[in-house]
């Protein structure tokens, strides 16, 4: 799961940067900020059952039978926080013997794209190797961030 996600991670990188393109524009033109959550899970399973679980505004992208893509308009870190939480409790009560890796980052915190959607992937990453499944982690969550 984890060893698929850095092989085909310039690829990842690519399909988010294509569905982020509208939310960075008026980030930078109107100062709307925006979020971006990635999950990893372990196993197969019907990961388009979650997209009816997001707010109307967020945009939901499965990039992988094991991974998804959640881009959340108009929030802040906290707010990105407790809606990509409540999609995650739903996975939870249908999926409780799945391990989940989770991982959310805002525009406002980053320069650009490039830099937000690399640190979200570092953060999955590091999510995935210290075995915090089940959890919502930003980059404040990260010891010595």
């Amino acid at each position: 799961m984890l060893d698929s996600f850095k092989v085909n991670r310039q690829k990842y990188y690519t399909d988010i940067v294509q569905e982020i393109k509208s939310c960075s524009y008026r980030n930078k033109r109107y100062s709307l900020n925006f979020s971006i959550a990635i999950a990893l899970v372990s196993g197969q399973i019907n990961l388009n059952s979650f997209s009816g679980y997001k707010r109307k505004s967020d945009k939901f992208i499965v990039l992988e039978d094991h991974l998804a893509c959640l881009i959340l308009e108009g929030t802040d870190s906290d707010s990105a926080i407790r809606a990509t939480s409540k999609l995650h409790n739903q996975f939870q009560l249908e999926n409780f013997n799945k391990k989940i890796f989770i991982a959310v980052v805002t525009a406002s915190d980053y320069t650009d794209d490039n830099a937000m959607i690399h640190s979200l992937f570092n953060l999955l990453v590091y999510a995935a190797e210290n075995n915090m499944d089940n959890l919502v982690i930003d980059k404040d969550q990260i010891p010595g961030k």
